[in-house]
């Protein structure tokens, strides 16, 4: 099972129309999907507006520093999508 990892910040008014709409149209479960935030005032915000099921993951602010989160939060091994604000997924 691949597992599609989103990191995001301030966009939780429009992620439901753009990354979650296109994974869930293309056949993912929300289930799927983790949802990496840059803090508590942020997961409160995607919690309110997210799919039920969508796992979501208090990590850093700052790209670089979520991905680093990201690579260290997954097995080595593990298959993940990785998507970071608006630019295409990549797989690592």
């Amino acid at each position: 099972m691949v597992k599609i990892c989103i990191a995001s910040y301030q966009r939780h008014e429009s992620i439901n129309q753009k990354s979650i709409k296109v994974l869930l149209n293309g056949g993912y479960k929300p289930n799927e999907i983790d949802l990496f935030v840059a803090n508590q005032e942020e997961y409160e915000k995607y919690k309110s507006v997210v799919p039920e099921g969508i796992n979501i993951i208090i990590a850093v602010k700052g790209l670089k520093a979520v991905r680093e989160f990201i690579f260290d939060y997954y097995d080595q091994g593990e298959k993940i999508l990785f998507k970071a604000i608006e630019a295409p997924f990549h797989t690592i």
